[in-house]
């Protein structure tokens, strides 16, 4: 088993959030910290965490290491010129991003502490009802 290469999946979520969110990395946001919790997830079928397309996978129990990457900032608010905390959450399945999450609840705290990932098929439950809009989780 090979150990995800950290370096690159913090370049490969960095460079997503820039697409996706600016606002992270414009004038307005200061001191950004990323940082990385790993761990082994087992899954039922060879296409791990990849679940929302169809893929060739096999009925074999596969062991992958998910990375799950925090990215904090201070955003600068145009309204009353204070800086307020926002965070942005990147779910990695091996090398390959799975999904990046604004709004959580506690359902992602408590999968991120029993080191058992959703899905991508099923990570909606970690959205919110009043969140629960496409812009919210991005694949």
């Amino acid at each position: 088993m090979k150990y995800p290469n950290l370096e690159l999946i913090e370049q490969t979520f960095k460079e997503k959030v820039k697409e996706k969110y600016p606002s992270a990395f414009d004038a307005n946001s200061q001191w950004r910290k990323c940082t990385a919790d790993m761990f082994m997830q087992t899954w039922s079928n060879t296409a791990t965490g990849f679940d929302l397309e169809p893929v060739c996978s096999g009925q074999a129990f596969t062991d992958e290491y998910t990375t799950v990457m925090k990215l904090e900032w201070y955003e600068l608010s145009s309204v009353d010129n204070k800086l307020h905390p926002k965070s942005l959450y990147g779910v990695f399945f091996g090398n390959k991003l799975a999904y990046i999450l604004r709004s959580l609840n506690q359902k992602f705290e408590f999968d991120l502490r029993d080191r058992q990932m959703k899905s991508q098929k099923n990570a909606r439950v970690y959205i919110d009802d009043e969140f629960r809009e496409y812009r919210e989780l991005s694949f």
